[in-house]
């Protein structure tokens, strides 16, 4: 996950990355670990046929939560975040046990960036941003909005548009077009209450990210942060 800070801070959570961003006076705030569709990748590739990611994802709409998937070691092997899958297991519950497990390790970045100051929403890019169930699960389980993007490329949008910023081109409408949005979910109040992070509360934000400014190969993207 990452966000948009005024400042550079001495006092960010140990895991969190900071540097310069887009424009002066702007910088970026980063937290990641290995937990992120990368699991759903290995798991597909175990599987006879290697179905399509749309397939599993469809098995994995009915499909109940009892599978639980363990966050990846950074030291370990991928294997081992699935060691509690039985062979009784359908794909599906695999697969929502992915989901939920990524949404997990997602809301411990964002604590990590944010603390106390939830952010209003979040935007999320990647491969596993195409996917509205996995949406649906992060909002729940942060108890925060998700955001997907109408461009199904932002971060490479995001590069092309911060290398026209540094060639010194500035009429970016056509691409900030680009920059809509495709759907936002709600989180549930149905959701399971150990599954829930702390509602946002109605804080003063500092103004959303400039469209010049898009994450790259992240999960999610912090986009109203906390002030600083």
């Amino acid at each position: 996950a990452v966000r948009c800070a005024a400042e550079m801070r001495d006092d960010v959570s140990a895991g969190v990355f900071q540097g310069p961003a887009f424009a002066p006076g702007r910088f970026f705030q980063m937290s990641f670990s290995s937990s992120s569709a990368n699991l759903l990748q290995w798991y597909r590739d175990q599987l006879p046929g290697k179905p399509s990611f749309d397939a599993l994802i469809a098995q994995a709409l009915n499909a109940d939560d009892e599978v639980i998937i363990e966050p990846a070691d950074a030291d370990g092997s991928t294997a081992r975040s699935f060691r509690r899958v039985k062979p009784a297991h359908t794909p599906g519950q695999v697969v929502r046990g992915i989901m939920r497990c990524v949404a997990t390790v997602l809301a411990k970045h964002i604590a990590a960036l944010c603390g106390a100051d939830r952010p209003a929403e979040i935007h999320c890019a990647g491969g596993a941003a195409r996917s509205d169930l996995w949406l649906q699960i992060k909002a729940d389980t942060l108890q925060i909005p998700t955001v997907a993007m109408a461009c199904e490329e932002p971060t490479s949008l995001g590069a092309a548009m911060l290398a026209a910023q540094g060639a010194g081109i500035t009429e970016l409408e056509t691409a900030s077009e680009r920059i809509s949005v495709r759907k936002r979910f709600e989180p549930s109040a149905s959701a399971s209450r150990n599954d829930r992070m702390r509602r946002p509360s109605d804080i003063n934000l500092i103004p959303a990210l400039n469209p010049n400014c898009v994450a790259a190969s992240l999960l999610a993207m912090v986009t109203r942060p906390s002030r600083n």
